[in-house]
């Protein structure tokens, strides 16, 4: 069995993958949009269907992150809801530098819930909201 983290963004998809694998390294991300999509797979009665689609939604997305894969995509068109409200990705670290460093890189327009710092079970961990709403717990190596 696999747990991949899926995020959904309200039409920010491309642009929070862009920024996540600049401050992870990862992959080039795969995009796939919903106008790629046929139309018929967009039925009147799902979110979205019989509407236009905005070219610009991502429908799917993902990139090698290590070891993981994190996926995403934009909600469909006429589904609003908040981005990640309750749900935070954890991404630990070889080193407390690499850690920090994410942690600086995904801080812009964002909002600091627990301050990077050493704790007594990891070398250096915090807590954040990126611009994008998603939640982040980065943390160095743990503590032996």
């Amino acid at each position: 069995m696999t747990f991949t983290p899926y995020l959904l963004f309200p039409g920010t998809c491309a642009e929070a993958m862009d920024l996540y694998c600049r401050v992870f390294g990862g992959s080039e991300p795969v995009l796939m949009r919903y106008s790629e999509a046929p139309p018929e797979d967009f039925p009147e009665d799902m979110p979205g269907g019989g509407a236009a689609i905005p070219p610009n939604l991502v429908m799917h997305a993902n990139f090698r992150l290590g070891d993981g894969l994190l996926m995403a995509s934009d909600y469909p068109p006429g589904v609003e809801t908040p981005p990640q409200a309750s749900v935070a990705v954890h991404v630990g670290f070889a080193s407390v530098t690499a850690a920090q460093e994410a942690f600086d890189g995904l801080i812009e327009g964002g909002a600091i819930l627990v301050p990077f710092a050493e704790t007594f079970w990891a070398s250096g961990f915090g807590m954040l909201r990126d611009r994008f709403g998603t939640h982040w717990m980065l943390s160095g190596p743990a503590r032996a």
